[in-house]
């Protein structure tokens, strides 16, 4: 599978075109940037047509306050000074993560949309597994082999997962990790090691070792949750949704083939 295809689909106006083809690169790689037509990509029913046309959507909506799940289909990460302590609201970067980490069977692709930007910064950042794995066994090998034997718990809201940072399935990394979603009680061994690798990831974004997508209004990202990680760099912004990302989530589509999505 590839790490990324980005789409330039500014002259398609048919969402079920966009369905299509989004559906199809999200069969070859891991992250798929999508530029849709710059009128129709700003309106959330023209993107409503597209997630729902294969009937894969699923809910990755939960309230910010407590983790439990909404069920709304839509969640929207939309900038609130009011509402600092939730990432969801804040203008600070938010650590590289997997969405799906405390979900038991979290939806195969989560997808953000941008329907405003920030004035300055907030690109959404993403390490491939793949391109992870290469550099802990090159600078961290025993944290890697720590990591890769050691179950984590994570949990929020009723949710609870217990499954380790990575494991192989099928000749590709399955990850789960999200810093902030840690079960208090680990051990402290355990803990330990969940610090070292938070403090490693940070480098990463830092250092700007990732891949960056500094989406613009009607630009989208679908990504494989298990496959990579992704964050996301701070922004500057004043008023209340100056930044605004519409995301969801896609269930399964391998029983789509390429064939039947043309």
């Amino acid at each position: 599978m590839r790490a990324q295809i980005s789409l330039d689909l500014r002259t398609t106006m048919s969402p079920e075109r966009v369905a299509d083809r989004v559906l199809d690169a999200c069969q070859t790689a891991r992250i798929v940037h999508v530029s849709a037509h710059p009128q129709l990509g700003l309106q959330r029913e023209f993107w409503e047509a597209v997630i729902t046309r294969h009937g894969l959507e699923v809910s990755v909506d939960e309230d910010a306050a407590t983790g439990e799940p909404t069920g709304a289909l839509w969640s929207d990460v939309e900038f609130n000074p009011a509402a600092q302590n939730f990432f969801r609201y804040s203008s600070s970067a938010q650590p590289l993560h997997t969405d799906g980490s405390y979900i038991s069977e979290p939806p195969e692709f989560v997808f953000l949309i941008c329907h405003r930007a920030a004035p300055i910064g907030g690109a959404t950042v993403f390490v491939d597994g793949d391109d992870l794995f290469a550099i802990l066994d090159r600078e961290a090998p025993e944290l890697l082999q720590a990591l890769i034997h050691t179950p984590l718990r994570f949990a929020k809201g009723s949710g609870v997962v217990e499954a380790p940072f990575l494991l192989r399935e099928r000749d590709e990394l399955i990850l789960r990790w999200n810093y902030y979603a840690l079960d208090r009680n680990l051990p402290a061994d355990i803990r330990e090691l969940t610090v070292h690798l938070h403090s490693l990831l940070l480098d990463l974004m830092t250092q700007r070792r990732t891949r960056r997508y500094l989406l613009q209004p009607g630009e989208a990202v679908f990504f494989s949750d298990a496959r990579v990680l992704h964050g996301r760099e701070a922004f500057v912004a004043q008023r209340r949704g100056e930044r605004c990302l519409w995301k969801g989530g896609l269930s399964s589509a391998s029983a789509l083939t390429s064939s039947a999505l043309r």
